[in-house]
């Protein structure tokens, strides 16, 4: 066996033994991001690891900051493009981003309530879309063609950097899901009325969540 492949072994496995890396229903509790240090994110491993011609992802938060933050980054590894990204700039619209395009979605203005983000993108068409607590935005078009590369590093709420436009997430994330095909319009209102849908998420689910918790994140209930 490979030497470099009995070292991630055995990582891996001090990892699992200290308790670092979690897997568990996360039904009612929420990742909560206390302060700005820089560096608090939550690391989550996917379900599946293979190359997406699609995906919708939906995310839940809860936060009072006012200036633009990173809220989720998909990564491939290696060579470790972003491969998707999403912001909330601070103009209050949310950013999505597919490859090295991106589309911008303006929602009304929203704070220090819990909202509901659903993202969706398809490779074929290029279309994506937002949904923002059941009501959707204008369609958007970016990266028709592109296929997503696997074997991803998936983080929530990890600092991009150091602008003073920009804070590290604070406030709570939850609900996070990802599957690998764009949902339907029926399908995403029903993730808002059901805490256990009929089409569970296959790349992140909820209810079977594999994730650690990066400095100063801990999970508590909604």
């Amino acid at each position: 066996m490979d030497n470099n492949f009995q070292c991630v072994l055995v990582l891996l496995s001090l990892m699992w033994s200290n308790g670092t890396i979690v897997q568990r229903d996360m039904h009612g509790d929420a990742f909560v991001f206390r302060k700005d240090t820089g560096r608090s994110h939550v690391v989550l491993k996917p379900l599946k690891e293979e190359a997406l011609h699609s995906f919708t992802l939906c995310i839940s938060t809860f936060t009072d900051t006012s200036k633009g933050y990173n809220l989720f980054e998909f990564k491939s590894d290696p060579p470790y493009n972003s491969e998707i990204t999403v912001l909330k700039s601070n103009s209050k619209s949310y950013i999505l981003i597919v490859g090295d395009e991106w589309a911008e979605f303006s929602p009304p203005a929203i704070i220090n309530q819990y909202v509901n983000l659903c993202f969706s993108w398809g490779s074929a068409n290029g279309t994506a879309r937002l949904w923002v607590d059941r009501q959707h935005l204008p369609r958007k078009g970016l990266s028709k063609g592109y296929v997503i590369q696997g074997n991803p590093s998936i983080k929530l709420g990890m600092r991009r950097t150091k602008l003073p436009s920009e804070d590290q997430y604070v406030g709570e994330i939850y609900e996070v899901s990802m599957w690998d095909y764009v949902l339907s319009r029926d399908e995403v209102q029903g993730l808002i009325y059901s805490s256990r849908p009929l089409y569970p998420a296959n790349i992140l689910n909820w209810r079977n969540l594999t994730y650690d918790l990066i400095d100063n994140v801990v999970v508590e209930p909604i």
